[in-house]
């Protein structure tokens, strides 16, 4: 994926040539909506808990598509004092981020526009993550960032605490995010989104293509291997 400062330049002016009083912190969380599943899957591999590895791969891929980043992004909203501005901020912008992410080569990775209606991932692959244009791009974002912190502020639209009013439909749209992908992982898997299908099936795998966006290769001793929260090992 691009990296977050191309995210956050890009994403700010977008969003700002459309509502030029955005503010900059709700543009920042909606760009990284589609980046959380992946932040946790890393927390919780981080602290040794227990989850079949590609179940809980599937389940990360189907909350960083599209429609759940929605689901996420009215979550999100409610907590602040004016949910419908807010909204649309990080829905757009979780949508600008999978459009971004969409650009740049990722192997066996690409962006789930319509899932849950319909699996095939999609991707450009026009530029890898470390070219001259992704650098360029990050040095104005690094601009574009300091304009919109010190010159151009914005409307500033704080938290809030929920209302009674709010807070069951608040509840329902975070267990609705947190649980519906449990139940779909299982579409993810059969149409082998990040090679997984090809994974689980450790012992007819040997041979096989394997697509992987950027994980650790670790190369040495009797096996080349990629490390264990990448890819379960047979037996």
């Amino acid at each position: 994926m691009p990296n977050t400062l191309v995210h956050l330049g890009v994403q700010a002016i977008a969003t700002k040539a459309v509502y030029p009083r955005s503010d900059l912190k709700w543009i920042m969380v909606g760009l990284m909506i589609p980046d959380l599943p992946w932040i946790l899957r890393r927390v919780v591999n981080a602290a040794g808990m227990a989850w079949e590895v590609y179940d809980f791969r599937a389940y990360s891929i189907v909350q960083a598509s599209y429609v759940f980043c929605v689901i996420l992004s009215l979550f999100f909203a409610l907590l602040s004092a004016r949910p419908r501005a807010v909204f649309l901020i990080l829905s757009g912008n979780a949508l600008l981020h999978l459009c971004l992410d969409s650009v740049e080569k990722k192997w066996g990775s690409g962006v789930l526009f319509f899932a849950p209606f319909n699996w095939d991932d999609f991707s450009l692959g026009l530029l890898w993550p470390d070219s001259y244009a992704v650098l360029l791009a990050t040095l104005i974002s690094v601009a574009v960032i300091a304009f919109c912190m010190f010159k151009h502020r914005g409307v500033k639209i704080p938290l809030r605490l929920l209302p009674a009013t709010r807070l069951p439909f608040a509840v329902v749209v975070l267990t609705v995010y947190l649980v519906a992908p449990l139940l779909l992982t299982e579409s993810v898997i059969r149409t082998d989104i990040n090679s997984i299908a090809t994974l689980q099936d450790a012992e007819n795998r040997a041979g096989q293509t394997l697509l992987m966006d950027r994980e650790r290769y670790i190369k040495g001793g009797p096996n080349d291997y990629i490390p264990e929260c990448c890819i379960k090992p047979p037996g």
